[in-house]
């Protein structure tokens, strides 16, 4: 027998409440570290240090945990923290999109160009179709 969904709810409320904690604690503690990071003058974003932290808190979670899922979890939730220090240390505007930047012009020639899937395939129509045949196309597997 199922349990009720009210019931579900109501525990799912309670999770989300702590979580909303635990965020709200971990915004604080990068105010600390946007303190830290200005008296010694080291950048906002400390990309080795995210790919450590991603990779260690991909090791563990559970076996049955999707772990897509929780690389993008703490993604944004990096994200966010950046944000904070960014704001903290001056940028007022700053926003999650500001990890993207505007392209408004790339190199189409005698570049060697990756792209995901088999020859054939529609990324690799894409490439041929955007770059020029000068370049060299690369097909991988995967982008990780």
């Amino acid at each position: 027998m199922t349990r009720d969904l009210k019931e579900i709810r109501e525990e799912l409320d309670e999770i989300d409440e702590s979580i909303l904690r635990l965020f709200e604690k971990r915004m604080e503690i990068s105010k600390d570290v946007a303190a830290y990071k200005k008296e010694h003058n080291k950048p906002v974003l400390d990309k080795d240090r995210e790919i450590a932290k991603i990779n260690k808190l991909l090791s563990l979670s559970d076996k049955n945990t999707n772990k897509d899922l929780v690389n993008q979890l703490f993604q944004q939730i990096m994200s966010c923290s950046r944000i904070v220090q960014l704001q903290l240390l001056g940028n007022k505007t700053a926003s999650i999109v500001d990890d993207f930047r505007e392209v408004t012009a790339i190199e189409r020639k005698g570049l060697k160009v990756a792209y995901q899937g088999m020859r054939g395939a529609y990324s690799n129509l894409a490439c041929e179709k955007y770059f020029d045949s000068s370049c060299t196309f690369i097909n991988l597997d995967t982008f990780e």
